[in-house]
C-alpha cells in the first residue's frame, strides 16, 4: 500500500470517528456482531450456598453459548450495546462477589427485600 493511500485511509478514518462521536451517524443502520453470552441468573433472594450454585450455572451456560450474534441496529443503539459488552468484559465478577461477601461478613447487618 502506498504512503498516500495510507494517509487517505487515516484521514477518512479520523473523519468517520468524528462523525460517529458527534452523533451525526446515530440514525444510520449498521450490522454489529456481539457475544450471545447474556444468560444471567440474578436472584438476590437466595442463600449464599445457592448463590454459588447459581453462579456456577451461569458460568457453564456462558461457556456453552460462546457463539457470536449478528444484528442490525442503529449506530446509537450499537454504541450502547458495545459499551455494555465492554464493561461486562472488564468486570471480574468472582472478585466482586468475594469482596461483597467479605464486606457483608465484616460489616454487620444485612437487609433483604
Amino acid at each position: 500500500m502506498s504512503e498516500s493511500k495510507k494517509d487517505d485511509y487515516q484521514r477518512l478514518l479520523q473523519a468517520m470517528e468524528t462523525r460517529v462521536e458527534s452523533g451525526e451517524m446515530d440514525d444510520k443502520i449498521i450490522e454489529i456482531e456481539f457475544d450471545k453470552t447474556n444468560i444471567e441468573f440474578n436472584d438476590t433472594n437466595l442463600p449464599p450456598e445457592m448463590a454459588k450454585v447459581q453462579e456456577s450455572f451461569s458460568q457453564i451456560f456462558s461457556s456453552i453459548n460462546k457463539e457470536d450474534k449478528k444484528k442490525e441496529v442503529t449506530v446509537k443503539d450499537a454504541k450502547s450495546i458495545l459499551k455494555l459488552e465492554a464493561s461486562h468484559k472488564l468486570l471480574d465478577t468472582t472478585s466482586i462477589h468475594a469482596q461483597a461477601l467479605r464486606r457483608a461478613e465484616d460489616g454487620g447487618i444485612i437487609f433483604f427485600r
